[in-house]
């Protein structure tokens, strides 16, 4: 008996473990993409943003900047270039913004590969 694992199965297992974060408003769900779904330049852009906001976290932050920061975040992992319309849907409310990417954040952590037993 075979052990076969096919492309498709691969496929499958991929969008499984790496599947958008949905999050729904006004009848339309948008696609956050997790990081590694992202392009290499989306990717670095996010990977970024979210040192910037950990390094912000540790001195006293304009909370202008820390939104303009989270709502870049949101803006690039949106897919299907509607990042911008979900960041003027959350109404630039930081409260709102910070806990959308936290949830994304959650989600995408959930999606991640486990690491392997020693």
């Amino acid at each position: 008996m075979s052990n076969n694992f096919s492309l498709d199965d691969l496929n499958q297992a991929i969008d499984t473990q790496y599947a958008p974060f949905g999050f729904t408003a006004n009848g339309y769900t948008y696609s956050l993409r997790q990081v590694l779904r992202l392009a290499k330049s989306e990717r670095s852009a996010v990977v970024a943003r979210l040192k910037d906001l950990d390094v912000m976290s540790d001195t006293d932050p304009d909370e202008d900047v820390i939104l303009e920061i989270m709502e870049g975040i949101l803006s690039v992992v949106t897919a299907d270039y509607r990042g911008a319309e979900l960041v003027q849907l959350l109404g630039h409310d930081i409260i709102r913004v910070k806990m959308l990417l936290e949830k994304w954040i959650e989600a995408s952590q959930a999606g991640e590969a486990s690491p392997s037993p020693a």
